[in-house]
């Protein structure tokens, strides 16, 4: 009997600590040996000199050996109870007396870590399951796995820890995924994960981790009929990105959800481009997300809202401000090639003065920032200033002229 208690997710599993599966005496000359059943039987139908093991005490399967552990329990959630195995031996009166013995060793995985390879095998692990990119509306987590469903495992640490399975329901349209872990943890290169699906409306994300990623460049991009992100609180805790190159570019979204805890779990210190960013995601109005993005560390931030016409205003909250001290590129940042909705890009209260005001010190390039934003109203109420250049600033809710950067 084995007991276990488990406090979050653990699997219990046992193995031979030999290579082989047999009792075995280590006197030299006693050869005898009682070996594994090679198939799963009754105790009745043992053949002698033999043994096995079951998890109910009727059904005896062929030990494992070390390479290849058996489970016997995976919980998820809080669960203390009892795991039981049964062990069976069947003798011929003729073996040898003496000491067969061996070693059964039994491990328990607490806090399972399912890894996910990198967000090009990713991406195209999801269009296989689904028999091509065009059959995929939706992408979803799932608390079971579905009996029949053609499951693919791509954790690719699913040996010993953690599972990530995925299967394609073509009734729904959608890719669901599931894993033995709390969540599953992204590649540290996790560009283009959810990259280039033509009829994707909707992913869930509350089930990935991107703690040890650096790079989701494109992660969402290139999904012109995406309307939901569901992020969840894990999918953010980006700390160690450094490239967020056009992450929400070509897509469908009208807003970048936030939500109450937005500001601790959407970690952008230490990301360096962002050029980009929402780039020809053309139906964005609100963009609050923006006023969460910490730029201590951004340099490049061209074409960062380029083509955005979702509305005559566009809202950035208090986006930026004095926080970007080591910015280099503005190029094309508010520019657009298309549609011409836009008339304002609205701020938070910001005066013209203080520490407020956007610090360019560092910048050496901002070639069009409002190209082709003819109906641009310019700075102030009245619109009276142009923004043509980097005469501007903003104040007073609106972009503004100072006297000079």
């Amino acid at each position: 009997m084995f007991r276990a208690q488990k406090t979050v997710v653990s699997r219990s599993q046992f193995m031979q600590k030999n290579d082989t599966t047999s009792l075995v005496n280590e006197e030299k000359f006693v050869n005898d040996e009682i070996k594994s059943i090679s198939e799963n039987l009754t105790l009745d139908n043992f053949q002698e000199n033999s043994w096995g093991l079951s998890t109910d005490g009727t059904n005896y399967q062929p030990i494992p050996d070390k390479h290849h552990p058996k489970l016997i329990a995976n919980t998820k959630g809080q669960d203390s109870r009892i795991v039981k195995t049964y062990y069976a031996i069947k003798l011929n009166e003729n073996i040898k007396p003496a000491n067969y013995k061996n070693t059964i060793v039994y491990s328990v995985v607490s806090n399972q870590i399912a890894n996910l390879s990198s967000g090009i095998e990713f991406n195209k692990d999801i269009k296989e399951i689904a028999g091509g990119e065009e059959n995929v509306v939706h992408i979803k987590s799932s608390n079971t796995i579905p009996e029949g469903k053609n499951v693919k495992n791509i954790a690719t640490n699913a040996d010993v820890k953690g599972e990530f399975k995925i299967w394609y329901d073509q009734s729904e349209k959608t890719v669901y995924y599931w894993t033995s872990a709390s969540f599953a943890y992204l590649n540290e290169n996790s560009e283009k994960m959810f990259d280039g699906f033509s009829n994707l409306e909707s992913i869930d994300t509350t089930q990935l981790n991107a703690s040890f990623a650096t790079t989701t460049a494109n992660m969402f991009s290139k999904n012109p009929k995406l309307k939901t992100i569901n992020f969840g609180k894990y999918i953010f805790k980006t700390e160690k990105v450094t490239n967020m190159h056009e992450m929400f570019a070509d897509t469908g979204l009208e807003k970048i959800p936030t939500g109450y805890d937005w500001p601790r779990f959407f970690d952008t210190e230490n990301v360096v481009d962002m050029s980009g960013m929402f780039a020809r995601s053309r139906q964005l109005w609100d963009i609050t997300a923006a006023s969460r993005l910490n730029l201590t560390n951004a340099e490049d931030l061209s074409y960062m809202f380029f083509g955005v016409n979702g509305s005559n205003i566009v809202y950035l909250d208090d986006a930026f401000g004095y926080k970007t001290k080591k910015v280099k590129k503005l190029d094309y940042m508010f520019a657009t090639d298309q549609e011409n909705k836009v008339k304002i890009f609205s701020m938070g209260q910001y005066w013209a003065t203080g520490a407020d005001i956007w610090n360019t010190e560092s910048v050496v390039s901002y070639e069009g920032m409002f190209a082709g934003r003819t109906n641009y109203q310019g700075c102030g109420p009245s619109g009276q200033v142009p923004v043509s250049d980097l005469t501007w600033l903003r104040a007073g809710r609106y972009f503004c002229v100072i006297d000079h950067l």
